[in-house]
């Protein structure tokens, strides 16, 4: 993005409510932050342990993944913009 050529953009609706948690870490007022996403196990394109976490999914709501964004954006870099 630094040079002239090139640019970057970040659409403002990507995430709900992202300008307020920004205004609250920026006040300091930011203690923690949890996200939630909720897919079909067909949608995702996972790598690592997730793979098989994600085959053995059936029919019920499950949990694949708890931990931080951080971690989980290699393991799902193509479900995980944030």
């Amino acid at each position: 993005a630094a040079s002239a050529s090139h640019g970057l953009y970040i659409p403002s609706g990507a995430m709900w409510g992202l300008m307020d948690i920004r205004r609250m870490a920026d006040r300091g007022a930011l203690t923690g932050l949890k996200i939630t996403m909720k897919k079909h196990p067909k949608s995702f394109q996972l790598t690592g342990d997730l793979v098989a976490k994600n085959a053995l999914v059936t029919d019920e709501e499950t949990v694949i993944y708890d931990g931080p964004v951080k971690d989980l954006c290699p393991l799902a870099p193509r479900n995980v913009n944030t």
